[in-house]
């Protein structure tokens, strides 16, 4: 059937029914985009897939089981295939990332953007005020990790890598991020769950990651470094423990 011609819950259906497995919610996307079953619009393709499969669901023509997978209502396997993706429910989890960004490549005059999409076909959405954790490359080594907490206070992710390209220019060329905020279908990035405060949880990203990787232009631990310590983590080996 020509592209395009396939309503989102039809996809869906067909792609289900064409697989020898049961599907994740990205798997089932990808399988749309690369069968050409229709279009692939708007800014969260697996957003509205998910969407798409929550009312599928609740018809009755498709069921979900307890990995996450997606099959037609009634079908069987003959044995279950590893899944290729996980469809992401939880309350609280990153949400959006870039891996490997390349620092000329961002415009630092003048605009605040971060732009990146999910797909080839997708809507490009700005994530220069995205919550949450950075890390500066300079080429493989990883050089300097950092934190943001969103952009009411001007300190989104784009704010926060401008700044380093004052002050540590000369010793990183890359970068790569990792959100709590989610991405709306219009583009936008919604908000974060309001049960879980993001400074709590940003705060222990970042100190952990300092802690482990030892990042050279880190000058010293991150803002969760006592929390650390007041939840009983040992700092030190126990040699010749009998």
């Amino acid at each position: 059937m020509p592209i395009d011609r396939l309503s989102w819950k039809e996809a869906i259906l067909r792609a289900l029914q064409e697989s020898d497995e049961p599907l994740s919610c990205d798997a089932i996307t990808r399988r749309i985009e690369e069968r050409e079953y229709r279009e692939i619009t708007g800014a969260t393709p697996n957003r509205t897939v998910s969407s798409n499969l929550t009312y599928l669901t609740k018809e009755g023509r498709v069921e979900r089981n307890q990995e996450g997978l997606y099959a037609t209502r009634g079908r069987s396997y003959e044995e279950d295939g590893a899944p290729d993706g996980t469809d992401a429910s939880k309350a609280f989890s990153i949400k959006t990332c870039g891996l490997y960004w390349d620092r000329r490549k961002v415009h630092w005059a003048g605009r605040r953007e971060l732009l990146g999409q999910q797909q080839i076909f997708a809507n490009v959405v700005n994530f220069a005020d995205q919550v949450g954790i950075y890390l500066l490359h300079s080429w493989n080594e990883i050089v300097y990790v950092g934190q943001t907490q969103g952009g009411r206070q001007r300190h989104g992710l784009y704010d926060r890598l401008k700044m380093h390209c004052d002050k540590k220019a000369y010793h990183w060329n890359a970068f790569s991020w990792f959100g709590f905020r989610p991405v709306n279908e219009d583009g936008t990035l919604g908000e974060g769950p309001a049960h879980c405060p993001f400074d709590d949880v940003v705060d222990t990203m970042e100190t952990m990651l300092i802690e482990a990787l030892m990042p050279r232009l880190n000058k010293q631990s991150g803002r969760g470094s006592e929390m650390l310590h007041d939840t009983g983590v040992y700092s030190q080996f126990a040699r010749d423990v009998r």
